[in-house]
């Protein structure tokens, strides 16, 4: 448990007439209550506190980090048997108790040459940093401004709920002098809408120290508040059945001289790191606090340090408390104080990478090897790279916390970023072995003689701690593996729950995720608790209350349920094989064969005959569905081949393999796109990516899964409808993914030699997990955006799209996607979206999608044609899309046939990090949408780049006899100005300005609600349309007739003057190149 009150503003907020003493006896009951333990329980307690009603500073300059050294003592009193359970906490009442005004010092601090710059303030220490490390104003005002934001945006986002607890605070009449109650539940500090520039006219609050540079805004705040920690011994949480949130390893502190004390952390934290064998690079995040403080701890200018200058001052003893060897782990999280850094290893990890941000013409497919083929010349490469792999570590410092996106530090660094490269080796401990496994005439009921067959062969097992130990990625999946393992364990089995049309799918889909994991964790550990847990959660998947107690109990009719709990089940079998017994495999595999396979077997004998438990495997749907479920059936058959004598599972091969081949295999387009939605490329491609890769390790082929399919250009798709603001989610998004990830990248990457692929996505959130472990290829090295296109268009008429963008690897950059195609072959997952677009910037959406209906809406799925009941619901409707409205009519879905053009300058980024966009640099996408549209003669929509991709133009040149609207969507706040003809957009603390230009007399952007039009064909009975809260539509009205409308984006770019804008030439689209708005 680790919880703490709201922090209040000192003098001012909602704790300024709250006694310390009655803050401490809040928090102990808060504790208590929090923790469910019985207080008896607790050995003993240590309060932290700083300021106390006496002369406090030398207090201060021994322990300004009082309440994390409580969590010491405490952790050291545990450790050392003293207790088994203790509770630390800290207090602090800047209001009752200020820093200033006690019992004066004595002489002998007074007149010390250097003890005596303990007495002094704050500001002062504050200032001297600043002088002495060379850090600005206008730094401290930025790094401050920044801070702001994002406490701002955390509170909004309700990110601090979890940690607060309300706090009943006393208020004091000054009337009366009468003491009454109030509940306090939020941190009243934080300032909305803080600003780099609002800071920097705030003037000094020390003007006679240093260089004037503190503020009272670019200092942190007096504050009172509370917060306490549970710490106990791990048998001891286990035995109460408490969950584990962190573990204390070590403690360091270090003495620093008085006048600058504030740089404590920057000789703290490397002491502790090598306690417990770390770098700096290996911490995800850091989590520091002080009061007035000019370092910026990421930033401060060391180069200035006055240490190892020779001055005496300066020569400063250091010690350090509680030194441990490190431990597996399974994340990093190093919090850190004035003069202490604690630094904490984290339990439970859910699969993220978490750490900050931010030429020459090269082909996206950047594959390779080392430049001398010899063994020994790619042998020495082979080391080489992971040597400098593994001095860089993991590449993102970050990972967004609102998009999921990797972080890239801004580097210049071009010999560790280099071009994606394989380097092969025989070196086992760096690279995978040839699988011994290579039979000559491959078939499906031929298998490897070894378990396990599917994925992960004996003899990848064998090497795999090796390639952990040199593979920093490898190694951050592992321990994360191992960290979901442990959260899983503890929870109950899944639960069975029907969620309407959408079938068990969440229920089966959480099954596998944790089969994985367990079984994962067996094969590493020969710990045979993880293969009780496994058969705990198939027998309960396969008992008396998961579902009917028939054949159907996996729900067949939504037979994507059927096939992914057939999927776990198969991989229980395979990967714990050697270790279960044969009744448990007995069961096992009648349970697969009852719900799983048998029902698969009618799956295909009613594929045409109107039974929906076959339907997906009907010729022609080329989707996720017939991946996955092939998929599911496959690895079931090919789990239990020679022990099954039944012949099912030799039925179900010589039926899924050419279905799958004829159907899912053509799910991707000539170009790589998948033919459904972005999102539904997840669940498609896993599904896929299984059954290639098992059938490729259990019988030694692929089957034509891989071989001459578009797969080895889905990658690329993947890459470029990823953008700054998360993907072009154009269309449905799916439900859950749990064991749907994007890592079939590591597969297509491999397989086809694509190293950018598995770069790209070794990176990512979703990358930690099984099957990671054994698509990877360790030998590969480079950066996945050396010689990456910055624009990239996919032009198959089924979807027809553009991704346009500034930078690979600045989150803040601009990202442009925008889309015409068929509005038919979609597996009736699209939206009639013909035009539709998103546009990133400054590191948000500004125009976005709104997504999925609701799945369990009358008719949802039925039909796709003209009049199908889908295209009621306002978030399938043309008017639901970023695109122009004619007579408030849907889009013909028949006659739909755009035809596109587009044109770009080419630019590639280099290795670095940091990437400059040339001012010529631009890209253009003009679509002919005329046939999309009824009651129109001609429609062009065109999207262009300008000013160095710092600004985008949206035209559209239209001629139609009824009403037209152009619509987008955005999060936004938007204000119109008084004309009419130009908006100001605001998310957060970022602002973008949108124009029409050379504006039709009576053009006006008006603002409204994200819900139908009001003479919309209703819905069917009882139906309701998705809410859009937070969604604001900006629309443009213009009656029948003949425009060029022109929207100019202009994001509001740190320091970019109104003159560094630019208003393009009026351009007809016909006529739009490269050098047409030059």
């Amino acid at each position: 448990m680790a919880i703490r009150s709201p922090l209040c503003k000192a003098r001012k907020g909602g704790f300024k007439d709250t006694r310390p003493e009655e803050l401490m006896i809040e928090m102990f009951k808060q504790a208590v209550a929090r923790s469910t333990i019985d207080p008896g329980l607790i050995g003993d307690i240590t309060v932290g506190t700083v300021l106390a009603p006496s002369a406090a500073y030398e207090a201060r300059a021994a322990s300004l980090a009082a309440g994390l050294m409580a969590i010491t003592d405490i952790s050291n009193k545990i450790r050392a048997g003293q207790i088994e359970i203790g509770l630390a906490v800290g207090v602090e009442s800047m209001s009752q108790n200020p820093d200033s005004g006690w019992q004066p010092h004595s002489e002998q601090l007074t007149t010390h040459p250097i003890a005596k710059d303990c007495s002094m303030p704050m500001g002062w220490t504050s200032e001297n940093v600043a002088l002495d490390f060379d850090i600005s104003r206008e730094e401290m005002d930025e790094a401050a401004a920044l801070s702001f934001q994002r406490a701002e945006h955390a509170q909004k986002a309700g990110w601090f709920a979890h940690e607060i607890v309300p706090f009943t605070a006393y208020i004091n009449d000054p009337a009366t002098g009468k003491r009454t109650t109030k509940v306090i539940t939020e941190d009243d500090g934080i300032r909305y809408g803080t600003t780099k520039d609002a800071l920097g006219k705030i003037r000094p609050a020390f003007p006679q120290w240093g260089r004037a540079a503190t503020t009272g805004g670019n200092a942190s705040q007096v504050t009172d508040g509370a917060a306490a920690v549970l710490l106990m011994r791990r048998g001891k949480a286990e035995e109460l059945g408490l969950k584990i949130i962190g573990k204390h390893v070590t403690t360091a502190v270090t003495g620093v001289a008085p006048r600058i004390m504030g740089v404590g952390p920057l000789y703290a934290i490397p002491m502790a790191l090598e306690m417990v064998g770390l770098t700096k690079e290996d911490v995800d995040l850091y989590e520091g606090f002080s009061r007035v403080m000019a370092a910026n701890y990421h930033n401060a200018n060391a180069a200035n340090s006055p240490y190892g200058s020779g001055d005496p001052y300066y020569n400063e003893s250091s010690g350090y408390i509680t030194p441990m060897p490190m431990k597996k782990r399974t994340s990093n999280w190093v919090k850190f104080g004035i003069p202490v850094a604690l630094a904490i290893v984290v339990a439970v990890v859910v699969g993220a990478v978490v750490g900050s941000k931010h030429s020459s013409s090269k082909t996206a497919n950047a594959s390779g090897s080392a430049s001398d083929s010899s063994p020994s010349g790619q042998a020495a490469a082979a080391s080489s790279a992971a040597s400098v792999k593994n001095a860089i570590g993991i590449y993102p410092t970050g990972t967004d916390s609102q998009y999921l996106l990797p972080l890239y530090p801004s580097t210049t660094n071009a010999a560790a970023f280099t071009s994606p490269t394989f380097h092969p080796t025989t070196d086992a401990s760096l690279a995978w072995p040839q699988d011994p496994f290579q039979p000559s005439n491959p078939s499906p009921t031929s298998l490897r003689p070894d378990r396990p067959r599917l994925i992960a062969p004996s003899y990848k097992w064998q090497v795999l701690p090796q390639l952990i130990a040199n593979d920093v990625y490898l190694k951050l999946w592992n321990e994360t593996i191992f960290g979901n393992a442990t959260e899983y364990y503890s929870l109950p089995p899944v639960q069975y729950f029907m969620d309407g049309s959408s079938g068990i799918l969440d229920n089966c889909r959480y099954v596998k995720e944790r089969v994985k994991a367990f079984a994962y964790v067996y094969r590493m550990t020969n710990d045979t608790k993880w293969v009780d847990r496994t058969v705990q959660e198939l027998d309960n998947a396969a008992g008396p209350n998961f579902g009917p107690n028939n054949s159907t109990k996996w729900n067949p009719s939504h037979f994507l349920d059927t096939a992914e709990m057939t999927a776990a089940f198969a991989i229980a079998y395979d990967w714990l094989y050697d270790i279960l017994s044969p009744s448990q495999k007995t069961t096992i595999m009648t349970n697969m064969i009852t719900y799983g396979l048998s029902q698969g077997i009618h799956g295909y004998q009613n594929a045409n005959g109107g039974d929906w438990s076959g339907w997906w495997a009907a010729d022609n749907i080329q989707g996720n569905w017939n991946c996955v479920c092939n998929s599911g059936l496959t690895l079931g058959a090919l789990a239990i081949i020679g022990d099954d004598t039944t012949g099912t599972a030799e039925q179900i091969l010589s039926l899924s393999i050419p279905n799958a081949v004829r159907n899912c295999v053509n799910a991707v387009s000539t170009d790589g796109t998948w033919t459904e939605t972005a999102n539904y490329w997840y669940f498609g491609t896993t599904g896929h990516a299984e059954m290639a890769s098992s059938l490729m390790t259990a019988a030694g082929s692929d089957f034509n899964m891989l071989v001459g399919s578009n797969f080895d250009l889905t990658g690329l798709y993947h890459m470029y409808v990823s953008g700054f603001g998360s993907l072009f989610n154009y269309g449905d998004h799916g439900p859950n993914k749990y064991s749907s990830t994007a890592n079939p990248m590591l597969l297509y990457g491999d397989y086809f030699q694509h190293p950018e692929y598995v770069l790209f996505q070794r990176d990512q959130h979703d990358a930690p997990e099984p099957w990671s472990m054994f698509w990877y290829n360790p030998t590969v090295s480079g950066a996945f955006w050396d010689g990456m296109p910055l624009d990239h268009f996919f032009d198959n008429s089924t979807d027809q799209w553009a991704s346009m963008r500034s930078t690979w690897t600045d989150e803040t950059g601009m990202y442009v996607a925008i889309k015409a195609g068929e509005l038919l072959g979609h597996q009736t997952h699209n939206d009639l979206d013909c035009g539709d677009f998103v546009l990133d910037a400054l590191g948000t959406r500004w125009a976005g999608e709104l997504g999925s209906g609701d799945y369990n809406s009358p008719d949802y799925f039925t039909s796709d044609s003209q009049d199908a009941v889908r295209w009621l619901y306002y978030r399938k409707r043309t008017e639901g899309q970023n695109t122009i409205l004619v007579n408030q009519q849907n889009q013909n879905v028949v006659q739909a046939q755009p035809t596109v053009n587009h044109g770009t300058t080419g630019e590639v980024q280099g290795s670095s990090t940091v990437y400059n966009v040339p001012n010529s640099s631009t890209a253009f996408w003009t679509a002919d949408l005329t046939t999309a549209y009824n009651d129109t003669t001609s429609f062009k929509r065109g999207i262009r780049m300008l000013n160095g991709r710092k600004q985008v133009l949206l035209q559209d040149d239209i001629t139609a006899s009824q009403p037209i609207m152009w619509r987008m969507h955005t999060n936004a706040t938007v204000s119109v100005d008084s004309s009419g003809s130009s908006a100001t957009l605001t998310i957060d603390d970022k602002t973008l300005n949108m124009q029409v230009l050379n504006p039709t007399t009576g053009i006006n952007l008006v603002i409204g609600d994200a819900v139908r039009f009001a003479n919309d064909p209703p819905l069917p009975a009882g139906a309701v349309d998705s809410p859009n809260p937070n969604v604001t539509v900006i629309s443009i009205s213009l009656d029948p007739g003949t425009y060029s409308l022109q929207v100019l984006f202009n994001p509001q770019w740190p320091g970019m003057a109104t003159s560094d804008f630019v208003t393009p030439p009026s351009v007809a689209i016909d006529s739009w190149t490269v050098t047409s708005h030059n």
